[in-house]
């Protein structure tokens, strides 16, 4: 008899124990799971900061280079005690860090290209909506969000709008650079060189969203101009009245 009553509490103990061992199981991978899903939502964090700032990231790098290499140019022969080699060298290197400039922006030009693209497809199309929330449904603390809101999608793309044109113009500033320096009296090969640096620069390093527009600031007004656009045909077309009745 308590042969059998101890065989029992054993077999309820193993049952207790397994059913124990389960539910740490279940909990083991409960935080797994929890922890794995954690990663997941700070890599899409991170991904999504990375795709907005890269291309920002991307523009201020060939500003700096254009920039630090106009200065190189403007001091070229500029030292009198200095030999012409050397002096030719000088333009081979500034020539040689012009291209460097402009391959790195053709190897980070399609991918540039579809972000952008997508990022201005969306602003618009999160401006269009808003706007027609704004004249349809928004009352006066809704109205005051959505204008914030869609100001704020204006200023996202402005930045990478700006540095793409004053890119444009740091090659101007470059092609004018490199006429007005001081190559009156230079060597047939230095003045040869020259030439053929200033017709490179006279080719600004521009970038065109999926290949339709220009990536400049005229980009934003006419992101503004669709979102207009759209809400007055949407009026128009009398979506809204249905949901008024």
């Amino acid at each position: 008899m308590a042969c059998g009553q101890g065989q029992g509490y054993v077999g309820r103990d193993e049952r207790a124990f397994g059913d124990i061992r389960r539910a740490s199981e279940s909990s083991s991978i409960g935080r797994q799971l929890q922890l794995h899903n954690t990663s997941i939502s700070i890599f899409a964090v991170h991904a999504f900061m990375a795709s907005d700032s890269m291309p920002l990231i991307f523009g201020l790098t060939v500003r700096s280079y254009t920039q630090w290499l106009t200065e190189r140019v403007e001091r070229l022969r500029n030292n009198p005690k200095r030999p012409e080699d050397e002096n030719y060298q000088e333009l081979v290197q500034c020539i040689k860090d012009h291209q460097l400039i402009v391959e790195y922006s053709e190897n980070m030009r399609p991918l540039i290209s579809i972000a952008l693209f997508v990022q201005y497809t969306t602003a618009s199309l999160v401006m269009a909506s808003s706007l027609v929330h704004l004249v349809t449904f928004a009352d006066m603390v809704s109205g005051i969000t959505t204008t914030i809101y869609m100001i704020s999608c204006m200023f996202q793309t402005f930045p990478i709008s700006y540095i793409c044109e004053q890119i444009v113009e740091d090659c101007e500033l470059l092609s004018m650079a490199i006429f007005h320096s001081n190559w009156i009296g230079a060597p047939t090969a230095y003045t040869s060189a020259l030439k053929y640096f200033i017709h490179r620069t006279q080719q600004p390093i521009q970038f065109i969203a999926g290949g339709v527009f220009l990536i400049c600031l005229n980009v934003n007004i006419q992101v503004a101009k669709f979102a207009f656009s759209l809400t007055t045909f949407v009026q128009q077309m009398s979506v809204f009245e249905n949901f008024d009745r």
